[in-house]
């Protein structure tokens, strides 16, 4: 005996009816589903994550990052700085010892950088600005050894992969705060420091390279 289609009140359609009597039929969509798949024809009544056709999960995204495939020489300008993570490490002020070469790193960031952001005031024209502020280069990224070591230029020449609080990784460029990586905090500005007082605000090199 035939049997009328049962209404069925799907509750997030608040009180829209539909039948589900015709699936009966057997017949299939290309979903792999009865002909007259509630979870389909009426999809835009429904969550998508309400459907049970696994298939329409959106698949993973199987690119590499360009991190990963491009090296540093090979790199777009904009691809470049987006390697910066922003901590301000590389703005502290050090000191040279003469006779032994090692670098000291001091609490006293470059006149330049804002200790909130942890940015360079006048990037563009830095360079004019500070004469001493140096070029970071994937020539230079080999030579600098004083570079901090989690500093994404050094990780990738070093063949190592980016830290999970680096805004590549995270999507989002206070990341690199919340870690505590950047000097937010922790860094006084040297418009504030005579130079001839760095001497003074020596830090322990384990701070800088603590990631």
């Amino acid at each position: 005996m035939f049997q009328p289609p049962v209404p069925v009140v799907i509750p997030e359609t608040a009180g829209k009816e539909i039948y589900q009597g015709l699936s009966g039929f057997g017949s299939r969509d290309d979903n792999g589903c009865p002909a007259f798949c509630i979870n389909h024809d009426f999809i835009e009544t429904l969550k998508k994550d309400d459907c049970m056709d696994a298939r329409n999960t959106p698949a993973p995204d199987l690119n590499p990052p360009f991190w990963k495939t491009t090296p540093l020489n090979r790199m777009t300008p904009e691809q470049w700085e987006a390697l910066c993570d922003g901590c301000g490490r590389c703005c502290l002020e050090k000191l040279k010892n003469p006779t032994t070469g090692k670098v000291y790193y001091t609490s006293v960031a470059c006149p330049l950088l804002n200790p909130v952001t942890c940015q360079c005031t006048d990037y563009d024209r830095r360079h004019q600005q500070m004469p001493d502020c140096l070029t970071l280069t994937p020539e230079t990224v080999v030579r600098f050894r004083w570079l901090p070591k989690t500093c994404a230029y050094r990780l990738i020449a070093e063949g190592k992969d980016l830290p999970g609080w680096h805004p590549l990784i995270s999507g989002d460029r206070r990341s690199v705060h919340r870690a505590g990586i950047s000097v937010r905090g922790k860094a006084v500005s040297g418009a504030h420091v005579h130079p001839d007082d760095l001497s003074r605000h020596v830090i322990d090199r384990k701070l800088i390279d603590r990631g």
